[in-house]
């Protein structure tokens, strides 16, 4: 089972179909994988531009030959903790926008 927050916004504009937000709660692949582009997909700018940063710094640290091994490392812990938080990340995100939070639901998928 899967847990989804459930989110609504009541003053959104009335153009919109959706005015509720399910959000996977969970541990994403994909956003290990790709973590750069999971964030850039869900709009999570701000996280993109820090997360690009932490990544130059490392990149800047390990321009010696001696500290190559540990970048790859830190690139993947880097992952982690993006796949680890970025369901709270785009939580936070939604409820910055104005979405409140009405439920939590566990589903084994979002129907």
């Amino acid at each position: 089972m899967t847990s989804f927050v459930v989110l609504h916004n009541d003053a959104a504009p009335l153009r919109f179909s959706e005015r509720t937000e399910f959000v996977r709660d969970h541990f994403s692949i994909v956003a290990l994988a790709f973590p750069f582009f999971w964030l850039l997909w869900h709009r999570l700018w701000f996280a993109a531009i820090i997360f690009i940063c932490v990544l130059s710094a490392l990149t800047f640290i390990a321009g010696d030959h001696r500290y190559f091994l540990a970048l790859g490392s830190l690139n993947f812990l880097a992952g982690l903790f993006v796949a680890l938080e970025g369901s709270a990340w785009r939580i936070a995100s939604f409820k910055h926008h104005g979405y409140r939070q009405v439920a939590v639901v566990d589903a084994e998928n979002r129907e």
